[in-house]
């Protein structure tokens, strides 16, 4: 089976090299030639041009930043759907809003291809380790296909449906995952406001169950000021706007988590891991 992987950022470099470790055949192509280096170097199949990368591949897989460049790429002049084999699987493992997902899996079966809506929980390391998550919106006999390639990638794979429902499962986590993290700097800023020690907070508040356990795994992180990307706070807005926009309810709390990470990105942590959204309110803690 040879595998064209699409997106060499954080994750997507971590994800290629597995399947490459693996003993797949994969070719890899990213947007910024820098990113090939390390590919390049280990004698691994590297393109610069993407209709060059996706030529002849049974699996295309990306791992892409917005909806906007994936419809670029895939659709428009060049579209590297338009080369694609017929009969040919294309995994899109990047975070899109569900409407997206479904134009996305209807354009391509026009063509003849197989869209997977199967975007992933997990961050750097679990992509190094291979314990993502994937939420899959696709047909059952797709995912009989493919199995083996997200065995390697990921700890579980959940299917649940047609696609669009993989995007829109996928806008839920990352909304909690957005509103746990500043709901729990707010309650360390009331804490502070109380005159408790912020250590002492920290023991005990992620040893309840009211915190979300991935708190409790990054509190060293907060503490030691790290802010190194696992999962850049640009993205997380990204996510948290293309759920907003995904429906037509007034999300009253998603807006006011929107205002808090826009001010963030607008003190320059945009690049910086979204947990600095703490920093930014325990500023003038």
């Amino acid at each position: 089976m040879k595998i064209a992987f699409l997106g060499l950022g954080i994750m997507g470099s971590r994800m290629a090299k597995r399947l490459i470790d693996a003993g797949m055949d994969v070719t890899v192509w990213n947007r910024s030639a820098s990113a090939l280096d390390q590919f390049w170097n280990e004698g691994i199949s590297t393109k610069t041009d993407i209709i060059e990368a996706v030529t002849n591949a049974d699996v295309v897989i990306t791992m892409l930043s917005t909806p906007q460049v994936i419809e670029d790429l895939a659709f428009g002049e060049n579209g590297f759907v338009g080369v694609l084999n017929q009969n040919s699987i294309w995994i899109n493992t990047s975070t899109v809003d569900p409407e997206s997902a479904r134009q996305f899996g209807k354009r391509s079966k026009a063509q003849g291809i197989n869209y997977v809506d199967a975007p992933v929980a997990g961050t750097k390391q679990p992509a190094e380790n291979g314990e993502l998550v994937f939420y899959v919106g696709t047909e059952s006999e797709t995912m009989g296909r493919i199995n083996s390639i997200l065995d390697v990638l990921g700890k579980k794979t959940i299917h649940l449906g047609d696609v669009g429902r993989g995007s829109s499962m996928k806008m839920l986590i990352n909304l909690l995952l957005a509103q746990s993290m500043a709901a729990f700097a707010e309650t360390v800023k009331l804490g502070n406001a109380l005159g408790l020690e912020q250590s002492l907070m920290h023991k005990v508040l992620t040893n309840t169950p009211v915190v979300a356990p991935f708190i409790g795994n990054i509190i060293g992180k907060l503490e030691e000021n790290n802010t190194e990307a696992n999962f850049p706070l640009k993205w997380m807005l990204k996510d948290i706007r293309l759920a907003e926009n995904s429906v037509e309810e007034d999300l009253v709390l998603t807006k006011t988590i929107e205002s808090i990470f826009e001010k963030a990105e607008l003190l320059g942590m945009g690049d910086q891991d979204f947990s600095s959204v703490y920093h930014t309110i325990n500023a003038n803690s």
